[in-house]
């Protein structure tokens, strides 16, 4: 999703599983756009409206997370929610079955999807546009929360207390590490190495 506010002038890229929930609790405004939807979808809706003004000169931001912990939180997430669409398949898979089957199917079925619903992608396939260029202004990481959220929140003037995490996968070491093989960590960085180099992320 993308919350858009027209009166501070900004709009939020919630990447799925990256302490979006949380951040929320700080932001208000407009809905836009369904499902963790892509910038370059938000860039195309708001100047086929006429408002390619608003959007050139808001300000545009998301949260990203290491790769590596973000596909086992994902992991995590749908097991813990038995309403999600894949919930019986991670139940009787382990993690590495999921991410081939994140690879071979969701990834794949998202790109077919129209603008606005996808689901998943990979991290610069949310925030650029068709020739990799970055549509937002400033990219905030999750393993900084605290630090990173009092520079948005000074940047939105807006107050900020650090406060409890909205839907955490209380499911889960900490250490996402642990959940990984060499055939799973080969798999994210297949489909995430892009993602990892371009953010200097490590194992």
């Amino acid at each position: 999703m993308a919350l858009v506010n027209r009166e501070k002038n900004y709009i939020f890229f919630h990447i799925y599983k990256t302490a979006g929930n949380t951040i929320r609790q700080f932001l208000d405004g407009e809905e836009l756009l369904g499902v963790h939807c892509h910038a370059k979808d938000m860039k195309k809706h708001f100047y086929s409206q006429g408002e390619q003004e608003f959007w050139d000169n808001a300000y545009k931001f998301a949260f990203i997370r290491n790769p590596y912990d973000w596909q086992v939180s994902l992991y995590y997430y749908i097991r813990r929610s038995s309403g999600h669409g894949d919930h019986e398949f991670v139940m009787s898979h382990p993690f590495a079955t999921y991410l081939e089957y994140q690879r071979d199917v969701k990834l794949p079925e998202a790109k077919e999807r129209p603008h606005g619903s996808n689901k998943y992608d990979t991290l610069l396939g949310f925030l650029t546009d068709d020739d990799g260029n970055m549509l937002v202004d400033d990219i905030y990481r999750c393993e900084d929360y605290v630090k990173e959220m009092g520079i948005l929140c000074g940047k939105l003037g807006i107050p900020f207390t650090d406060s409890p995490s909205q839907n955490v996968s209380g499911n889960r070491d900490r250490d996402y590490r642990k959940y990984y093989d060499e055939r799973s960590k080969a798999l994210v960085e297949e489909m995430f190495g892009e993602d990892i180099e371009h953010f200097n992320y490590k194992f």
